[in-house]
């Protein structure tokens, strides 16, 4: 009984370690959803601040170039912000599948826990069942001589 105990012992060790990675992979992706989400964010107030500061310029108030120049700038100023959004969306769905990974984990370590617990209860009932016979018998012994 002492061995199995001891093996389940180093596995819900081995499952502690485990979760441990997964969570610190889950912060990781949490930072990085952060930084993402932030980075949109950024592009995006840079944008409406931009189209405001130029609520002015039509195609008649700047020369033809001017305005070929802010109509690209535009372009690509919101192909920067969906290519931004893609990375985002890509941060996301990282993070859900290391949060899945992590509760998996985190499930596989509570059930070795409980089972660590079972048998160290197990292996006490053994152990006071054998103390109490052993008791018993020399009691009995005792009251035969």
């Amino acid at each position: 009984m002492n061995s199995k105990l001891k093996r389940f012992g180093e596995l819900e060790r081995l499952a502690e370690g485990e979760e441990l990675v997964a969570s610190r992979r889950l912060k990781e992706c949490i930072e990085d959803v952060l930084t993402e989400r932030t980075k949109l964010d950024q592009l995006r107030d840079y944008l409406e601040d931009y189209r405001k500061g130029d609520s002015g310029a039509t195609s008649q108030q700047l020369d033809p170039v001017r305005w070929e120049n802010y109509r690209r700038f535009l372009g690509r100023l919101s192909q920067t912000i969906e290519a931004q959004q893609k990375e985002l969306d890509q941060a996301e769905a990282r993070y859900r599948e290391e949060a899945d990974r992590w509760q998996a984990s985190h499930a596989r370590t509570e059930t070795m826990s409980r089972l660590l617990k079972k048998f160290e209860a197990e292996q006490k009932r053994e152990i006071a069942a054998r103390e109490q016979k052993e008791q018993d018998d020399r009691a009995s012994r005792s009251n035969e001589s």
